[in-house]
């Protein structure tokens, strides 16, 4: 014999007990109007929660069905719930015998249950719920949960066998119990003790709560059953009739207040039954136990059941956690098993075939809600019934819900969790051929349907995003089944969204107008009527590739396409084939069952160097079905964007089509119509908008405080000057003819001057330029740059390239521009600091000078090359020039600088080293007045322009003896001797012109100059004199005429004198200074 008790609890729990009694007391007094009980009853006892039948929330045929234990040494255990209705109160209302019928508070109590040893064995008693507060099973009739009563109760139980096992459902004239049967007898005595009364259950209405449970073992197991036990795997379980005590009284055999039987006012009721019935009578047989009877029906014969009883079933065949899904459109199963792919899919786990999607985009049909797929949860075994099925996600994105048209079979207990009773499989709903034990028959079992809901609000974000691919797994158990647990591998996708189409309309609740669907092309036949219909998407994303993208919805088809349709193909055979999508892109977007389009092709949007080209072969389903006419909605395209729709042999079936000026069909519909059978493909080149930032290598930018050449860097939507520069101080200059003139707009392929302060452009928005021509079939755009005689500004493409590819279209039939005599007077960029300067490459957004000659007029065309030029070098022979001149470097205050040369080859060409027009006014500028920055003459004249005193000319190791005086004025400005590597610093001059003066005469620092110069009256002469000696100044005329200013001795040092030349005539006078054998001279001009 076996004892075990369990422990009262803590004095907290027996206080909050106490005070849920009392609560629970008010509220049973407050329904006692509608109570249809006006006295104490005597508490029942029942293992099927009912009177007269069962509860099916528990058992939905009445019976207890289990599977035997496994083979594998793990025993089933079970929970058998023991019930009470506990109306032994008080009903004080009562005006009769509300003061006579006082019951005293149950405190204790003691039963027996008796059961097949062979079967089970009680392992404990279990005092709280095993499944969750919300599930019905742990409500009252009010709805409200109950814990069981005997929650807080010492409670000790004991085994033993029991010959009388059986007993109980004999009948007068029954055959004697099997031997066999008594032998299989065990009784369990469950005793149960508490410091406060056992609350009641509800007063006013019938209302079985549990009382606790009892753990039982189930001993037999699979393949291990023997034909002498066989009886066993069915067989009752019943409460005791012989004794049920409460405090010390029991019921099964003394009357309710049988202390009041002699009692004048109520003792003839308690004696005559009408108020209370004698237990050990026949009427009173079945006083304190509650549930089923089929003494009077046919199958008592077979199942006979009393009250108090219920019968185990042991079925030999485990349940096995099994499901039903379809896939609309595939023959193929939706779900890999052990089953149809073991490989895959060991035995306990299914993996969900198609992935869940959410597509943010709401492209998806209306009858279908994304993010979304259902099954019904199954027992696959026949005859057995599958028990408390817990079901629970690992991943808080992985969300379900389980419902059932049984309302109490399901409890849902958050997104992530849900708890099922039982799903039964071939016990309920078989009509009169298996009816419950008192031979109703039962209805069906509902199914039990999972939703699983990928939720992207629940998804932990990565580096800022949400989107991607995710896997979770459902985790399916229940202590019953056969394979436990299982778990079901779920694939989400939440898509990547395209960009297109983002208008940036924000519209009322937030989010915005359009959804990011991509750019979708209608494709429709003439077959018919109406023709037949389809759709294809393509566009740009985020970290997209050329290849499919699941992420973006895409998939590779498996065959090739056959009848109407379209699809989109990589336009690189060998690479389709290499990534094995040679028969074209698919569209699972919003999934495999539903798609949107019939191809979709999503590229990177941050590769925006070039255009994107999406190739489409289509089929009309015969050449009767023409013309097939493509449609778009022009507000699907992103501000800025180009697209341009062509054939596939670079023109030769149709021209391009710019697809925002084609045919209209209806508001922002347009439309392209084919009407050729030999045409079953179509190319678009579809060119984004980018933000580039204008800026070089070292993270400065380009454009500088002041005045700047620039040209377009990318083709923008607006060419409006202040949106194209918005920061820039003036309308930008373009030259025409022999002088700038102010523009409203910008256009590619041409200069112009933009002057700025502190505050420059950086960021420019709009499309590469990869051509410039007059031709739109080369692109789409007619970019007419015409080029005068003389001197132009030009623009460059979005891309570097070398000036030798520079082309010209003609203007006048018959008449080019020669690309080489333009390159031979050099393309001529402007920095705002060093002024004009020669150029090898045509950078983006920078603008340049080119010299048409001969007269000739014509088009500019560039064409991005597909090869880079390696000799980016200036013209060598040019350099060569340069490198071996005299470089006069001159510097000013606002930092500008420029560089002149002076060639003592009179040979030498100096037009081609001729400048570009004077810049507009305030501008910097050096150059010699014959416009060049090369002179090989003595005598030259300096031009300044845009400079800020002092200035600096600075020469390295010169070449000969360099004098630098006012042009106006001939005031010497400073002198550097041959050999000499010297700077000298002038602080102004009256017209910004300066004389320069080469000699290859040695002077030994002997010099001469006067001031002013020309001159009128007088003029003042400076000389200096090295050493000391006989010196003489003299002034010659035209003819040697010699005229003595001064001569004799002198000592080293600087000298002036004043000379009149009111006597001399107008003209040009040579003044000499002597000094040994060494002279110095300078011109004088005299003016009357």
């Amino acid at each position: 014999m076996n004892k075990h008790t369990l422990q009262l609890r803590g004095y907290r729990i027996f206080l909050s007990t106490v005070l849920l009694f009392l609560l629970v007391t008010i509220a049973t007094e407050n329904a006692w109007s509608q109570s249809a009980f006006t006295t104490p009853q005597v508490p029942k006892l029942s293992l099927t929660g009912a009177d007269d039948g069962y509860n099916a929330d528990w058992y939905p045929d009445g019976r207890i069905w289990l599977p035997v234990s496994q083979r594998d040494g793990s025993p089933r255990e079970f929970l058998m719930p023991v019930f009470i209705d506990n109306k032994w109160w008080h009903y004080k209302v009562d005006i009769n015998y509300g003061r006579l019928l006082v019951p005293d508070p149950i405190y204790s109590f003691k039963f027996k249950i008796l059961y097949d040893g062979v079967a089970i064995t009680p392992v404990d008693i279990v005092t709280t719920h095993p499944f969750p507060e919300d599930d019905p099973r742990a409500q009252n009739v009010r709805g409200k949960f109950t814990p069981p009563l005997a929650k807080d109760y010492n409670i000790s139980w004991m085994i033993h066998k029991d010959p009388s096992y059986h007993e109980y459902f004999l009948e007068p004239g029954d055959a004697p119990i099997n031997p066999l049967t008594k032998q299989r007898g065990r009784v369990i005595v469950i005793s149960g003790f508490g410091s406060h009364p056992l609350p009641c259950t509800d007063t006013a209405a019938v209302d079985y709560s549990v009382l606790l449970y009892v753990k039982f073992r189930v001993n037999l197991e699979k393949g291990k059953i023997s034909p002498q036990d066989l009886p066993s795997t069915y067989s009752p379980i019943y409460i005791s009739p012989d004794s049920i005590y409460y405090n010390d009284w029991n019921v099964r055999k003394v009357r309710a207040f049988n202390n009041l039987l002699n009692h004048p006012e109520i003792g003839t009721k308690i004696g005559d039954g009408s108020l209370y019935g004698d237990p050990t009578t026949v009427s009173g047989r079945f006083i304190g136990l509650g549930g089923m009877n089929n003494r009077n029906v046919t199958l008592w014969a077979t199942e006979p059941i009393l009250p108090g009883a219920i019968y185990l079933s042991l079925t030999n065949e485990l349940p096995n956690i099994w499901y039903t899904m379809s896939r609309p459109g595939f023959s193929d199963p939706p779900v890999w098993d052990n089953v149809n792919n073991p490989a895959i899919a060991p035995k306990g786990t299914w993996i969900l075939r198609d992935p869940v999607t959410v597509d943010s985009g709401k492209v998806h049909k209306p009858d279908y809600v994304d993010g979304r797929v259902k099954f019904v949860l199954q027992n696959s075994t026949s005859k057995t019934r599958l028990l408390d099925i817990w079901v629970e996600s690992d991943a808080p994105w992985l969300t379900f819900d389980v419902t059932s048209p049984n309302r109490s079979k399901v409890t849902q207990l958050g997104p992530t969790q849900a708890y099922v009773n039982y799903i039964d499989n071939s016990i309920l709903g078989q009509g009169a051929d298996e009816p419950d034990p008192i031979a109703n028959p039962t209805d069906p079992d509902a199914i039990v349907e999972v939703t699983i809901k990928a939720d992207p609000d629940r998804v932990v974000p990565h580096n800022g995003e949400k989107a991607g691919i995710y896997e979770g797994y459902i985790t399916i158990r229940s202590h019953t089944a056969d394979v436990n647990p299982v778990r079901f591998k779920v694939t989400f996708i939440n898509f990547r969204n395209p960009f297109e189409p983002d208008d940036g309309t924000v519209v009322a609740g937030g989010g915005f107008r359009k959804q990011h669907r991509g750019i979708t092309l209608t494709i429709r036949n003439s077959e018919g009527l109406t023709g037949q219909e389809t759709r294809v998407v393509f566009g740009t994303g985020h970290r997209a590739t050329d290849s499919y993208d699941t992420l973006f919805g895409e998939f590779p088809y498996p065959s090739a396409q056959t009848g109407f349709g379209a699809r989109f193909y990589h336009p690189d055979e060998q690479y389709r084939n290499d990534k094995g999508m040679p028969f074209g892109f698919g569209d699972m977007l919003p999934n495999r069952t539903y798609p949107y389009s019939e191809s979709r092709d999503i590229r990177d949007i941050n590769d925006t160097n070039f255009s994107h080209i999406f190739l489409c072969r289509f089929n009309a389903n015969g050449v009767n079905n023409y013309p097939v006419v493509v449609e778009w909605d022009t507000t699907d395209f992103p501000e800025g964007a180009q697209l341009f729709l062509s054939d596939t042999l670079s023109g030769m079936l149709f021209p391009s089509v710019n697809m925002r000026q084609s045919t209209h069909v209806a508001g922002n519909k347009l439309s392209y119509l084919i009407q050729d059978p030999s045409i079953t493909s179509f190319k678009i080149e579809y060119t984004l908008p980018r933000v580039i930032n204008y800026i070089d290598a070292y993270g400065m930018p380009r454009i500088k405080k002041g005045w700047n050449l620039l040209a377009l860097p990318v083709r923008p939507y607006n060419y409006k000057w202040n949106v194209v520069y918005p920061n820039a101080l003036n309308r930008p200059y373009s030259f025409f003819g022999n002088g700038y003139q102010e523009q409203e707009l910008v256009m590619p392929g041409t200069g112009y001057f933009v002057k700025y302060s502190d505050l420059v452009d950086t960021k420019f928005k709009g499309v590469p330029m990869k051509r410039i021509t007059k031709d739109i079939a080369d692109d789409g755009f007619k970019d007419e740059v015409k080029l005068y005689p003389g001197w132009n500004t030009i623009g460059a493409l979005s891309f570097e390239m070398n000036v030798k590819d520079i082309l010209f279209d003609e203007f006048i039939p018959g008449q080019r521009i020669d690309k080489n005599k333009v390159l031979a007077h050099g393309i001529w960029g402007y920095k705002t600091n060093v002024g004009y300067y020669e150029a090898s490459i045509l950078e983006p957004g920078l603008g340049y000078w080119m010299k048409s000659v001969d007269g000739k007029h014509g088009y500019l065309k560039l064409i991005h090359p597909e090869i880079r030029r390696v000799d980016d070098q200036l013209d060598f022979a040019k350099q060569n020039v340069l490198t071996s001149s005299t470089k006069l470097v001159i510097r000013d205050n606002a930092q500008h600088e420029a560089s002149l040369y002076m060639s003592g080859n009179v040979n030498t060409d100096v037009t081609n080293y001729e400048l570009p027009p004077v810049p507009p006014e305030g501008l910097f500028d050096a150059r010699f007045y014959t416009n060049t920055i090369l002179e090989n003459k003595d005598n030259s004249i300096i031009k300044l322009q845009g400079i800020e005193y002092p200035v600096s000319i600075a020469v390295e190791k010169a070449d000969a003896n360099y004098q630098f005086l006012d042009s106006y004025t001939n005031e010497i400005l400073g002198t550097i001797g041959k050999g000499e590597t010297k700077n000298i610093e002038i602080e102004g001059t009256v017209a910004n012109s300066i004389k320069v003066l080469k000699s290859d005469v040695v002077t030994n620092g002997l010099s001469v100059t006067n001031y002013p110069n020309p001159v009128v009256v007088s003029s003042t002469i400076k000389y200096s004199v090295p050493t000391d000696g006989f010196i003489s100044l003299k002034l010659y005329d035209a003819i040697g005429n010699a005229y003595t200013i001064f001569e004799g001795n002198a000592v080293a040092g600087e000298y002036t004198e004043v000379f009149d030349a009111t006597k001399l005539a107008s003209g040009s006078y040579l003044c000499k200074l002597t000094s040994g054998s060494n002279t110095s001279t300078v011109m004088i001009t005299v003016v009357k």
